[in-house]
């Protein structure tokens, strides 16, 4: 899945397959939809994922965590129902030249 931001908002989401059902709750959905809710980078070195597991944590070390519509949760203004989160397992961040983290590990402490 590759979901394109510009100024804050979902310009495009495209995917090799599977994209059928998510589109169209995203499509349904009211104003606000497009809107990034919130970036969040895992911290904790004490949850981990078992090899060939398929859970998911946005708690551990190294994950990134990006949401998409309301985000009251969070402290924001974008009070729509809807909302829709993605994990990034293996991501890597840079922020201002400085990796954050690589492959999924976090670089810093």
């Amino acid at each position: 899945m590759k979901i394109t931001f510009q100024s804050g908002k979902v310009i495009s989401i495209t995917a090799k397959s599977g994209l059928d059902r998510m589109k169209s709750v995203y499509d349904a959905a009211g104003n606000g939809k497009d809107k990034l809710a919130y970036i969040d980078f895992g911290i904790n070195p004490n949850v981990t994922i078992p090899e060939g597991s398929e859970m998911i944590t946005w708690v551990s070390s190294g994950m990134v965590s990006v949401g998409i519509g309301g985000n009251v949760w969070a402290g924001g203004d974008n009070s729509i129902s809807y909302g829709h989160n993605f994990y990034l397992v293996d991501a890597t961040i840079t922020i201002d030249g400085k990796v954050i983290i690589e492959n999924g590990e976090l670089k810093i402490k």
